[in-house]
């Protein structure tokens, strides 16, 4: 039986196991909604089966851009597809309960970075344990406080906000701790990049295709990962080795913007000086001394 939800001194939420599956089922449909690169508030996808919590939850997110899942298998498209800032998920759901959802986004490159927060009325030790192991930043046992949930959801994107300014004020820097399935992708967008330094212009049309994914999927990914968006990170890995590249005599400024594919040796000039705050005839010479 699927819990029935009543409220406890406002903002605590009890579940009841009352309700019937056929009263509290919903049909499967994943639903569509108007999300880019360019909305503004952070996603937060709901995976919850009971549709009186999950309605409680989007509620008290309100600030946030809410995508709602009544069920664990619409949760990982609906996560594929957007690809949410955070994921709050139940444990006990149809189709695809919440452990395997964990280690189904976990495992997938296109989401292996986003933080997962379990809520769950399994709340024995060695439930929070295998959540935590296969992948969860946090776990709320039912029944939680609403304030307790928007803290935590807040204080993690707030923590990713920090830490991609912080990579955003730094050379080629990504964010700490990277999963091995996120260090594989850093490594294989290097890799495209290094075959293309020579193209002039790199899109990140061209970077989706090649990876197989959305370009929505793709700006999400890197700047959750770099602090910038992967035109940005493009960029910057090419000046990065325009820079190293200077360190060498037998290198004439002309041919490293042209190696790099700038077909306008001011264009070159430009960027260079706007990531260095130096022009490279600049930069070869504090080299020199």
């Amino acid at each position: 039986e699927f819990p029935k939800v009543t409220f406890v001194e406002k903002t605590e939420v009890q579940i009841e196991p009352t309700v019937s599956k056929l009263q509290n089922k919903e049909e499967l449909i994943v639903k569509t909604y108007e999300i880019d690169e360019n909305t503004a508030a952070p996603v937060v996808l709901i995976a919850e089966d009971n549709l009186e919590l999950r309605k409680v939850l989007k509620e008290s997110l309100s600030t946030y851009t809410i995508v709602e899942a009544s069920n664990g298998q619409e949760a990982i498209e609906l996560a594929i597809k957007y690809i949410p800032a955070i994921v709050i998920t139940d444990l006990m759901m149809p189709d695809v309960d919440g452990f395997e959802l964990i280690e189904l986004l976990k495992g997938d490159f296109r989401t292996s970075h986003i933080p997962i927060v379990v809520t769950s009325a399994l709340s024995e030790v060695q439930h929070r344990i295998d959540a935590l192991d296969k992948g969860a930043s946090a776990f709320i046992p039912k029944p939680f406080n609403l304030k307790e949930v928007k803290l935590q959801i807040a204080n993690l994107i707030d923590l990713q906000d920090k830490e991609a300014s912080k990579r955003s004020e730094h050379w080629m820097e990504y964010k700490q701790n990277l999963s091995k399935k996120d260090q594989e992708f850093i490594e294989r967008l290097n890799e495209i990049i290094d075959e293309k330094l020579s193209q002039e212009h790199l899109s990140v049309e061209e970077l989706s295709q090649i990876f197989g994914i959305s370009r929505v999927q793709l700006h999400r990914k890197v700047t959750a990962l770099c602090g910038c968006s992967a035109s940005v990170y493009v960029k910057r890995y090419k000046l990065a080795h325009a820079a190293e590249w200077l360190r060498k005599d037998s290198l004439n400024i002309s041919d490293v913007a042209y190696s790099l594919g700038y077909s306008s040796l001011a264009h070159f000039s430009r960027n260079f000086k706007k990531e260095f705050n130096m022009s490279p005839k600049e930069y070869r010479n504090t080299l020199d001394k």
